[in-house]
């Protein structure tokens, strides 16, 4: 087998803002949880934010797996925030709201490591792609700023786009792309750096 650190020569680079995307059911989450757990055991406090499927559902998961420590998630080195919690209303909510939302939870945890899972699902709830693309570069300002490593999951219906709006791709530093190719009797996941 070869780890994911060989792939890319050493990991994700420190203060970088990663999109990890992939049709449904191709690995993201699993693999944003393992290098969270791989954060803590170098030091790095992290952060996982969620949108798209409730938190009990997130952690009970990966509870299965090798990389997993109940520890680690109690004594809250992960933090696991589901933001749609903080949103009342979604009609009303801001792009500005929404980052001072994301700003104030990495702070508490003095996260290093951030993952949010998924940007589209944050990006669903703003008005015009002039108001995403805003956000967007807002939010790696915020984490630029913080000092954080980041992983930004993003879902796309198709292989042949990278990001569901667009813009996602050119606000990171690196894409990575997971996949899923139907072998014989078997599924086959592919990972692939694009960037």
């Amino acid at each position: 087998k070869i780890k994911f650190d060989e792939i890319l020569n050493g990991g994700l680079p420190k203060y970088t803002t990663t999109l990890l995307t992939g049709t449904a059911g191709t690995g993201k989450t699993i693999l944003s949880f393992q290098w969270l757990f791989n954060g803590v055991k170098h030091g790095e406090n992290g952060i996982y934010i969620s949108i798209t499927e409730p938190l009990f559902m997130a952690v009970r998961n990966i509870e299965s797996m090798e990389f997993y420590d109940r520890k680690v998630i109690e004594q809250e080195q992960i933090k696991v925030v589901d933001i749609e919690e903080d949103i009342l209303d979604y009609e009303k909510i801001s792009s500005g709201s929404l980052l001072n939302n994301i700003e104030k939870q990495v702070k508490e945890t003095n996260a290093k490591r951030v993952v949010i899972d998924s940007i589209t699902g944050i990006l669903q709830i703003l008005k015009s792609k002039a108001e995403i693309r805003q956000f967007i570069f807002k939010l790696k300002k915020v984490f630029a700023t913080l000092g954080c490593t980041v992983i930004m999951t993003g879902e796309v219906p198709e292989m042949s786009e990278y990001s569901a709006y667009g813009v996602e791709e050119f606000a990171s530093d690196g894409i990575i792309l997971l996949n899923t190719i139907v072998g014989e009797n078997q599924m086959i996941r592919k990972l692939q750096v694009i960037k």
